[in-house]
């Protein structure tokens, strides 16, 4: 009798430890498996982006990102979407129904830019200045974010930038291949001669003077309507005489093409 009973709890405790084994097994076989990744590692810029395919797993997936200001994912069906934000790496953690993960490496790289002999301008109102493109593909388009300050045209690789008005301005140039640089561009406004007076009031038939304070002699000068005012210099001294009433200007220029303007009425 305690030989029976020994055998029968013997063949008992292998029964148990046998429906234990077998039952491991089953809860292992749900998740016995890996999410594959195609490609697994990611390389992009920011602003671009490129898909991944999963496989493997069990859908519905979700996904998350290690340092979103680097890179984003979305995930639709099998395809994960990976979108660069700035240059720096993440990690792309993927889940699937099963709570089965797998990690994609990205690495960001900065965005292509056009590189200039000079990325700043400074220029005086109707005057211009160059700058060359030193990299990219040809043809190359030019573009200003306010012309009412600049404008700017290209002709193989060589940007011609014209001052318009007093102001800042941002030229954008792009490439054959859409890559983009930009030039910060100021205008200074154009310099004009100094008079003691800017504005003179006479009689018809009476003159009056006006002293040019700066500039470069010899200067010339020119009325905007002579028959009613005229004007003549001597080192530096306009003499503006009234011819009938009305009202004119008058231009004066220096040796270096500086100007300045006198406002004339004639009572």
């Amino acid at each position: 009798m305690k030989a029976t009973s020994k055998f029968g709890m013997m063949a008992l405790v292998c029964f148990s430890l046998g429906t234990v084994a077998l039952t491991g097994c089953d809860n292992d076989k749900d998740n016995d498996y890996v999410l594959k990744f195609n490609p697994t590692e990611v390389e992009i810029t920011a602003g671009e982006t490129a898909d991944v395919t999963v496989s493997g797993g069990v859908e519905s997936y979700t996904v998350t990102t290690s340092a979103s200001e680097f890179a984003t994912a979305t995930v639709t069906g099998s395809t994960i979407t990976v979108t660069g934000v700035a240059e720096g790496t993440a990690t792309i953690t993927v889940k699937d129904k099963n709570n089965v993960s797998g990690t994609i490496s990205v690495t960001v790289g900065a965005t292509p830019t056009l590189s200039f002999d000079k990325d700043e301008v400074e220029v005086t109102a109707g005057e211009s200045d160059t700058v060359t493109v030193e990299d990219g593909t040809a043809p190359y388009t030019v573009e200003s974010e306010d012309e009412e300050v600049a404008t700017a045209t290209v002709e193989e690789g060589t940007i011609t930038i014209l001052g318009v008005a007093a102001g800042t301005t941002t030229i954008t140039v792009t490439d054959d291949d859409e890559i983009i640089g930009t030039i910060s561009v100021t205008v200074e406004a154009a310099p004009t001669l100094s008079f003691d007076k800017d504005e003179v009031e006479v009689a018809a038939g009476e003159s009056d003077t006006v002293t040019v304070e700066d500039g470069t002699a010899p200067y010339t000068v020119v009325s905007e309507d002579e028959d009613v005012a005229t004007a003549t210099v001597e080192e530096g001294t306009i003499t503006i005489l009234g011819v009938a009433a009305g009202t004119t200007t008058i231009t004066v220029t220096d040796d270096d093409e500086i100007s300045g303007t006198i406002s004339v009425t004639v009572e």
